[in-house]
């Protein structure tokens, strides 16, 4: 039996739907909120069920974005960084491995190759790597699972939430025991609000970026697969491997589901965050290699991207705010 908590999340829900096809039991976990006896209340719980795996896909992005974060900081601080923690102790105290979803977000920039070196770049949209990426790609490599995170409250200017699931991170690798899967810019072909394909087809502007994205569903199993394996308790980088632009993300977009319209953008990192964003967004590439090399290897982008394009269910009218 595993226990899941954040069932009816847009992550949570792909497990349940992985789980099932798999016909592996499983059941919400019934902690929800963060008490002063919540250690107490999940140790009962744990050693009365014994369930095999726990997974924590629950937590607080904000609604429509992040910047609800800066706001909201203790549903943040008590969704993000408490309840994971106080699970892990738990399981790890019982001996029951944990899966807990974590974000790439905590990442800005990329790996350039410059000669028989790897510089790294914070600033992916600055214009002369913008130029770069244009021209040649190849030299850009992402942040593997032994890097240290670079968007983060320690090293520079980050969004509250970034910071927050950092710290998350850094605690849960004391805990051990456990899995921290890093899931990036999740999409699918289900029209919802956390599908980063119907945002870009409901924004009124784009932010023009460079990231590592994650097909929903791919994902997930690739998380459940890890646990069943199992593999080496750690930290997993959950994205499709490759690296793809909003311009070219949008561009698919145009031509496969034969758009008529055309997509705008913001002038400037300065214009989106004048008129748009009111905290720092992380735009970063992750490396696949541990993923590959358990056999677990993920669809490039560009085919995930075109399947889920393909057969999208639904498109949406109108405007949303940004990501």
């Amino acid at each position: 039996m595993i226990f899941l908590l954040g069932h009816n999340g847009y992550i949570g829900s792909a497990f349940v739907n992985a789980l099932e096809e798999e016909c592996i039991p499983w059941r919400p976990f019934p902690v929800k909120r963060i008490r002063a006896d919540s250690l107490t209340e999940v140790l009962k719980t744990l050693r009365q069920d014994k369930p095999s795996l726990v997974i924590n896909a629950a937590g607080f992005t904000g609604r429509p974005n992040v910047d609800e974060c800066e706001t909201k900081k203790n549903e943040t601080l008590e969704a993000n960084l408490l309840l994971p923690v106080v699970l892990a102790s738990a399981c790890a105290e019982i001996g029951i491995p944990w899966g807990h979803v974590s974000s790439g977000c905590i990442f800005n920039g990329a790996k350039l190759r410059v000669g028989a070196t790897n510089e790294v770049v914070t600033d992916l949209l600055e214009q002369k790597i913008k130029q770069l990426w244009t021209l040649n790609p190849s030299p850009f490599h992402g942040f593997n699972e032994e890097d240290t995170p670079n968007f983060t409250f320690d090293d520079e200017k980050c969004s509250f939430y970034s910071g927050v699931k950092a710290l998350a991170e850094k605690n849960l690798q004391k805990i051990g025991g456990g899995y921290i899967w890093r899931i990036r810019m999740p999409f699918d072909n289900i029209d919802h609000p956390r599908n980063y394909l119907t945002k870009l087809l409901t924004y009124p502007k784009l932010y023009d970026n460079i990231n590592s994205l994650s097909h929903r569903g791919e994902s997930v199993r690739a998380c459940l697969q890890l646990a069943i394996k199992p593999a080496p308790y750690g930290v997993y980088n959950i994205v499709n491997s490759g690296f793809l632009s909003t311009r070219q993300i949008s561009a698919m977009l145009t031509d496969v589901l034969n758009l008529t319209r055309s997509f705008q953008f913001w002038e400037s990192d300065q214009d989106f965050y004048q008129n748009a964003a009111r905290t720092p967004r992380s735009n970063c590439l992750l490396d696949t290699t541990k993923l590959d090399k358990l056999d677990l290897k993920m669809r490039p982008i560009g085919d995930a991207l075109f399947e889920a394009m393909k057969n999208f269910r639904s498109l949406l009218v109108g405007t949303a705010p940004v990501a």
